[in-house]
């Protein structure tokens, strides 16, 4: 694992198709997983398909976008400990994978949100607007969370789900050099701690990125 204080200000790694092998040792995981993958394989009635080819050909379905590989995650973990952050928060969270990750390997609490909720996801998901979720929350949720922000859609939502949020940190997940009302209220308001630059297994390169909230 890396330590906190020498990591540089980017790390880049290559994710394979096979990253998920890494967590399997865990039994809770390996339970979603294995449920996942059969309601995966019964919803598009593929039940000759290999679990290989399932996997690659269903990869962000069963996942996520951006996956997060396990030294990836206790990196994160480390960042976020040394930050007294003791809650993940996700207002648009999918199918929770990313949460239920962290809750899982880390221990954090966890606040997973959909306004589409999937079917069997990862983790348990409250079906309401993400900026309703944010608003709802308490002070102390936001002070002691880390905002989870993963391929978000709109310019607009992106900028209004970080406006909503008055926590100290963020986790953007995805890219969003095109999103420049997102990226400059981001950049404006936080400071990059750290990004992960992930090349995929598709051969596009995905970032993970830490942000602190800057001290006025």
């Amino acid at each position: 694992m890396t330590d906190i204080y020498n990591i540089p200000y980017e790390i880049n790694t290559i994710v394979d198709y096979d990253f998920y092998k890494d967590y399997l040792g865990h039994n809770h995981f390996k339970e979603k997983f294995k449920q996942r993958l059969e309601y995966i394989k019964n919803k598009y009635e593929n039940n000759k398909i290999t679990e290989d080819d399932l996997i690659k050909k269903y990869f962000v379905e069963i996942f996520s976008w951006s996956v997060i590989p396990r030294e990836i995650l206790f990196n994160i973990q480390n960042i976020l400990k040394e930050n007294n952050i003791s809650v993940i928060i996700d207002p648009c969270c999918g199918n929770a994978f990313h949460t239920f990750l962290f809750d899982t390997f880390c221990g954090f609490n966890t606040l997973s949100n959909d306004n589409q909720p999937e079917y069997l996801g990862w983790s348990s998901t409250t079906n309401l607007d993400g900026i309703k979720f944010l608003d709802d929350l308490n002070e102390d949720e936001h002070y002691n969370g880390a905002l989870i922000l993963s391929w978000i859609e709109g310019e607009e939502l992106a900028f209004n789900l970080l406006e909503a949020f008055i926590g100290n940190i963020v986790i953007s997940i995805g890219n969003y050099q095109n999103n420049t009302r997102y990226s400059d209220d981001l950049n404006y308001f936080y400071e990059l701690k750290l990004r992960f630059k992930m090349y995929m297994p598709w051969k596009h390169y995905e970032n993970i990125e830490i942000h602190i909230r800057k001290i006025n």
